[in-house]
C-alpha cells in the first residue's frame, strides 16, 4: 500500500466514524428520514472505499461487514421495526475499529520517484537530489532520460536524439520504451525541460510534457537546469523562466534562492493576479539549487582527457575555461562567431602559458543550425579546425563537473557557470563581443 493511498483510506474510515454518529444521534431521535439519507450517504462512501481498494481482502470482508449492518439498519426502518440502536452503534464502531486498525497495520510500498532528464549535460540540475533518495532503502528509483528532436530553422522537427548512454555509471538507467508513467503512477516525478512544445531549439517527445505527466504522479516538481546571476536580476528579466508550461503544470517548483524565489512570484502575480500570491508561495520553494551540491561535493573525473592534458603539458600552464552562451549568440551572431574566432586564434599564440578549455552551450550547434542555418557551416568549420590543431580542449561531454575542476580561469558569457565559478573562488571575466 502506497503512502498517499494508505492516507486516503483512512481518511475515508474517518469520514465513515463521523457519519456514524449521524446515524446513531437520528437514530436516537425517531428522525429516520435523516437517517435514510445519511445511510444512502454512507453506502456511497463504502463504495468509494471498495473502488480505492485493490488487494486487500482483509479488509474488504470488514468493509462488508460494515455494509451489512447499514443494509439492516435500512430494512428495519423500512419494514417499521424496532431497532436496538445500542447494538447497532456497537456494530458499527467495532467495524470501523476493525478497519482503522487492518488500514493502520498494512505494510507500506516502496515510495516511487521518477527522474526525466533529456540532456545527460544537465544530470547535475537533479544528480544530489537522485544520490540522496538512492541512499533510502523504502525509495524505488527510475531514471528515465527521455528522447527529444533537433529543431530545423522553419521549427519542423529534425533528428531524434536520446543520451541514454552519456549518463554517469552510477546512475541506473531505465529506457523509456520500458515504462509507462500512467500505469507506474509515481509518487514524485522530477524534471528539467519546463518548456514542453514551446522551445524554438529542441523539443522533447510530447508523450513527457509536462502537461500530460502532470496526471501520472502524486507531485510533479520542476528543478530548473540552470542557475541566474542575481545581481542584476529583474522581475522582468526572469518572466522569460517563470512562464513556462513547466511552472505552471508542476505540483512545486525549486528554485535557486529567496531572492529567486520572490522575483518568480512577483512575475507570475502580474501576470495571474494578486489572488494567485498565496498559491504561488506555497508552490515556489526555495530550497538551492543540485548544481551547487553537485560542483561542491565533485571528486576528479579526469581521466579521459589525461592523454590530451599530457600532450599539452598541462603542468606548466594556466587553464581558461572558455564558456559561449546560446544568448550571446542569439543577440548578435556573426559578431559572436568572429569573437571566438578571434579568441581561439590569441590562446593559439599564447599557447606557451595558456590552454584555452571552450565550452559551448550543449544546444549551441542545434540552435545555430534552427536558427540560423546560413552560420551553421562557418561554426562547424570553427569547432574541426579548434580540434584539428589542438590549441586546447574541446568539451561538449555532459560532464561539466571536469571543466570546473581543471579551470584556473573563466572566461566567457554570463552563464550559470559563473556561479559556480564564485563557489570555488575561479577568477571571472566577462566577455564582450565587440571588444577584440
Amino acid at each position: 500500500m502506497r503512502i498517499k493511498e494508505k492516507k486516503e483510506l483512512i481518511a475515508i474510515v474517518e469520514l465513515l466514524n463521523s457519519m456514524n454518529k449521524v446515524i446513531i444521534a437520528n437514530l436516537r431521535s425517531y428522525h429516520y428520514n435523516s437517517v435514510v439519507s445519511a445511510l444512502e450517504e454512507s453506502s456511497l462512501t463504502v463504495e468509494t472505499l471498495i473502488k480505492e481498494l485493490k488487494n486487500y481482502n482483509q479488509i474488504k470482508d470488514k468493509i462488508n461487514k460494515y455494509q451489512q449492518i447499514l443494509t439492516a439498519v435500512y430494512v428495519l426502518i423500512v419494514q417499521n421495526k424496532k431497532i436496538n440502536v445500542d447494538m447497532v452503534e456497537e456494530q458499527l464502531n467495532m467495524s470501523l475499529l476493525e478497519m482503522a486498525n487492518l488500514l493502520e497495520s498494512a505494510p507500506i510500498e516502496k515510495t516511487i520517484i521518477v527522474f526525466l532528464p533529456y540532456k545527460a549535460s544537465m544530470w547535475d540540475s537533479m544528480s544530489s537530489i537522485y544520490q540522496a533518495a538512492k541512499k533510502e532503502q523504502q525509495i524505488q528509483l527510475y531514471v528515465v532520460p527521455i528522447p527529444y528532436y533537433d529543431k530545423n530553422s522553419d521549427g519542423s522537427k529534425g533528428n531524434l536524439n536520446y543520451e541514454g548512454d552519456l549518463f554517469p555509471d552510477d546512475v541506473e538507467i531505465t529506457s523509456y520504451r520500458d515504462i509507462k508513467l500512467s500505469e507506474l503512477n509515481p509518487d514524485f516525478i522530477y524534471f528539467h525541460n519546463p518548456y514542453d512544445d514551446a522551445n524554438s531549439v529542441t523539443d522533447i517527445v510530447s508523450d513527457f510534457y509536462s502537461e500530460k505527466i502532470k496526471d501520472y504522479c502524486d507531485e510533479l516538481v520542476y528543478v530548473p537546469y540552470f542557475v541566474l546571476e542575481e545581481e542584476n536580476l529583474t522581475v522582468e528579466s526572469v518572466r522569460a523562466f517563470a512562464y513556462t508550461p513547466g511552472v505552471k503544470n508542476a505540483t512545486k517548483v525549486i528554485v535557486q534562492s529567496e531572492i529567486m524565489k520572490d522575483l518568480y512570484i512577483e512575475a507570475l502575480v502580474q501576470r495571474f493576479g494578486s489572488e494567485t500570491e498565496e498559491y504561488w508561495q506555497r508552490k515556489i520553494l526555495a530550497l538551492g539549487s543540485p548544481k551547487y551540491d553537485r560542483h561542491i561535493s565533485s571528486v576528479s573525473e579526469l581521466n579521459e582527457w589525461q592523454a590530451i592534458l599530457d600532450d599539452l603539458n598541462y603542468h606548466s600552464k594556466k587553464i581558461v575555461l572558455y564558456n559561449t552562451t546560446i544568448g550571446a549568440f542569439l543577440a548578435n551572431p556573426e559578431a559572436m562567431l568572429f569573437k571566438i574566432e578571434c579568441v581561439i586564434q590569441k590562446f593559439k599564440q599564447l599557447k606557451d602559458r595558456y590552454i584555452l578549455l571552450w565550452r559551448p552551450h550543449p544546444l549551441m550547434a542545434s540552435t545555430i543550425q534552427a536558427m540560423h542555418p546560413e552560420l551553421f557551416g562557418r561554426y562547424v568549420r570553427i569547432v574541426e579546425q579548434y580540434k584539428a590543431e589542438k590549441i586546447g580542449i574541446f568539451d561538449d561531454t555532459p560532464n561539466l563537473n571536469r571543466s570546473l575542476q581543471l579551470a584556473d580561469y573563466y572566461y566567457g558569457d554570463h552563464s550559470s557557470l559563473v556561479k559556480l565559478c564564485e563557489l570555488r573562488n575561479i577568477p571571472i571575466l566577462i566577455q564582450n563581443p565587440f571588444i577584440i
